[in-house]
């Protein structure tokens, strides 16, 4: 029974880190897109006249990753029991 109990809370721990890091991943990666928009489109193919609003929408799209990252940490945190 121990075993299984371990082995249980070993995968949902790789869980917790798999999840972690991909939204870590996405956000990082929309942030960077963000300020790559803002500040030197030339580098990215846009339409003229829409580096302002694409890097909005990535800096938007990074912030809500994150939010989500904080929000899984916040409902999946281990919780103490009560003896």
């Amino acid at each position: 029974m121990h075993s299984e109990d371990t082995t249980l809370d070993e995968l949902r721990q790789r869980s917790n880190r798999f999840v972690q890091c991909v939204f870590t991943a996405f956000t990082l990666a929309f942030v960077l897109l963000g300020l790559i928009a803002h500040h030197a489109p030339a580098w990215l193919p846009l339409p003229q006249g829409e580096p302002r609003f694409i890097a909005d929408s990535f800096l938007c799209l990074g912030s809500a990753y994150a939010l989500t990252l904080f929000v899984w940490e916040w409902i999946y945190r281990p919780r103490r029991s009560i003896s």
